[in-house]
């Protein structure tokens, strides 16, 4: 499908996303009449900025192909309808053309769900970045998050140039700064419930959770997750396993305890902590796909 077919679904599919801007409606010039409410360009709706500027959007859904069957959504699955979804790359670039051709001066980005809440995310990200870092867009960018995404990559998907800025209080004062200095746990939300360590491993110091690993299994994925967890050789652990069990006889109760308590890692943002990795878009790729990534 060419690219700007695919703008005409996309755009008319994003007229039924709430947000505060026009519905696009089409009011075009009548001759007699004042007021025009329509750009002539596709996608492009008004909204206003924080100083009070009437502002123009490009208002696009990144893909209104959708895994779930909403009966009031227009996207959902058994609707016939045309289906379409913009790569990061297309998403970015046209984005970038619009803004230099003194079209709009912001996003508007929101999705169906593509394959998995965190996918569509991922995506989301990555056409975001595109346009922080590498076009050094610095408009307006209105992009919503996905229910049932992680956290991590809701929070990303807020600051895609890479940029922390959490909340801040009142006084003015950064609150997760105050959690640390108090000795508090971070209160910003973390994927999944995975046992808590941190752990000085071949790739530095890093807040690592212990999962669970079932792309790796052969009974319960206990051995899988301490291997991921530890960053040894999986044979090595299963080979300990083993001799604890024959030796000493305590192998299976502590295997059994490990494989009640501890949770399986189900996201790809829980295998990324699981393996002390940054819950990043590209991080994530690589267990997104039904891939394990197990030793890379």
């Amino acid at each position: 499908m060419e690219l700007l077919d695919k703008l005409s679904v996309l755009a008319d599919a994003a007229k039924y996303d709430a947000a505060c801007t026009s519905s696009g409606a089409k009011r075009g010039f009548e001759h007699g009449k004042i007021g025009c409410t329509s750009s002539g360009v596709m996608g492009c709706c008004h909204s206003f900025s924080a100083d009070g500027r009437c502002i123009t959007l490009l208002k696009v859904l990144l893909s209104n192909d959708c895994m779930y069957d909403c009966k009031y959504c227009v996207n959902r699955r058994t609707n016939e309808t045309r289906r379409a979804t913009f790569t990061p790359e297309e998403l970015a670039d046209l984005t970038i053309q619009f803004y230099r051709r003194n079209y709009i001066e912001g996003l508007f980005l929101s999705s169906g769900v593509l394959r998995s809440p965190d996918y569509t995310t991922e995506l989301m990200i990555r056409a975001l970045s595109i346009l922080r870092r590498e076009y050094r867009f610095n408009g307006y960018i209105h992009a919503k998050a996905i229910p049932g995404a992680s956290p991590e990559l809701v929070e990303q998907l807020g600051m895609p140039d890479g940029s922390k800025e959490p909340k801040e209080s009142e006084s003015g004062t950064n609150a997760r700064e105050q959690n640390q200095s108090a000795g508090k746990e971070d209160e910003y939300p973390r994927s999944g419930s995975g046992v808590d360590f941190t752990y000085n491993g071949a790739q530095g110091t890093s807040r690592r959770r212990l999962f669970r690993d079932l792309d790796n299994k052969t009974i319960g994925g206990v051995c899988a997750g301490l291997a991921a967890f530890l960053n040894v050789d999986l044979t090595i652990v299963r080979i300990v396993s083993l001799l604890t069990l024959l030796l000493w006889g305590t192998g299976f109760l502590v295997y059994l305890v490990l494989w009640i308590v501890v949770p399986v890692a189900k996201t790809p943002a829980d295998k990324c902590m699981m393996r002390g990795l940054e819950p990043t878009a590209e991080n994530m790729a690589r267990f997104s796909q039904g891939r394990s990534g197990y030793g890379k």
